[in-house]
């Protein structure tokens, strides 16, 4: 309902403004187009106005992919270049090591041990 009743404000708009000329041929417009809001008197002109239209709306899409990429390479760039001063500053997460090992003494063998003759390397 809020369309039909744009779209006839629209019409009294024009009827008020006298601007009933096709925007296409220049002849006197018998129609007007809703979604551009532009008047045209034949078939062909509505063609034409409707191709300029996605032709720009596609323009602005394009616009915009563009610089959504252009958003996207710059991100890429700052994540690498974050990455890179991590590595290179050293602040990689590493686990939890001991600063220092804590080293036991090696086991004293008392001066009255006998060698085990099992264990001996030449058996006689």
């Amino acid at each position: 309902m809020l369309k039909v009743f744009s779209y006839v404000k629209c019409i009294i708009g024009l009827i008020n403004k006298k601007s009933l000329t096709c925007a296409i041929s220049g002849k006197r417009a018998k129609y007007l187009d809703p979604m551009t809001k532009m008047t045209y008197a034949t078939k062909d002109a509505f063609k034409i106005l409707r191709e300029k239209f996605y032709q720009s709306e596609e323009e602005k899409v394009s616009q915009r992919i563009q610089a959504l990429n252009e958003l996207l390479s710059l991100k890429k760039d700052k994540h690498k270049r974050h990455k890179a001063m991590k590595q290179d500053d050293g602040f990689m997460m590493i686990p939890n090591v001991p600063k220092k090992m804590e080293t036991t003494a090696a086991p004293t063998i008392p001066s009255n041990a006998q060698p085990d003759p099992k264990l001996a390397l030449n058996p006689k």
